[in-house]
């Protein structure tokens, strides 16, 4: 159920979304990893029924993270 997530732009990104997972659909540890060899200068992640708690704003070239589901609390947890 974990997603890696690999963004490979020729150019810097303005803006960008990214849409978790509908939380009832997902269980726990379920990890998403994201990288970006490009800038993205506005980042948005969305919660789709959970919360996220840490989630970046910017993410620099080459640069990357990665999200961890608690079931309990419907929420993803930043752990790297």
């Amino acid at each position: 159920n974990s997603v890696w997530l690999v963004l490979t732009p020729t150019v810097a990104i303005a803006s960008l979304t990214i849409t978790l997972p509908l939380a009832s659909t997902c269980v726990g540890g379920q990890e998403l990893l994201v990288n970006s060899t490009q800038t993205i200068t506005a980042l948005t992640i969305g919660a789709n029924g959970g919360y996220v708690v840490g989630a970046p704003a910017t993410l620099s070239g080459n640069g990357y993270f990665r999200l961890r589901f608690e079931p309990v609390l419907k929420t993803w947890y930043r752990v790297g």
